[in-house]
């Protein structure tokens, strides 16, 4: 049983973030952007580390 509800909460969550419709407004979605480089920066060595 836990098995079970393992791998649908996981097709779900799958499901729900890459195939479905976003629930966002459309405005929010024209002014999304690439961070600043400084912020590239600081997420790298993290990126790196978490491999």
């Amino acid at each position: 049983m836990a098995a079970f509800c393992t791998s649908f909460y996981s097709f779900r969550l799958a499901y729900l973030t890459f195939l479905n419709n976003t629930n966002a407004y459309k405005q929010s979605i024209e002014h999304i952007h690439d961070p600043a480089p400084l912020v590239i920066c600081a997420l790298l060595p993290l990126a790196l580390g978490s491999m």
